[in-house]
């Protein structure tokens, strides 16, 4: 099972990046944000990414991705 993918504006880099969760960890963690902007700071599609709301010098979230299955 494959969610939908969600258009964003990005601003920094130029390449299409493909990132997995965990739909139930990705819920959890957009739950304990603040507001209507999410800001995902990221190195590489397999390293943790860090999540931050509004108020980004409150929280933050560190959530690592999964690895596509194996064809």
């Amino acid at each position: 099972m494959t969610a939908p993918e969600h258009a964003a504006e990005v601003h920094g880099a130029t390449d299409t990046v493909r990132v997995l969760f965990s739909a139930s960890y990705l819920r959890d963690a957009l739950g304990t944000l603040d507001g209507d902007t999410v800001t995902m700071q990221l190195a590489t599609p397999t390293r943790p990414v860090v999540l931050t709301g509004a108020d980004w010098c409150v929280y933050r979230h560190l959530l690592m991705p999964v690895r596509p299955p194996q064809s």
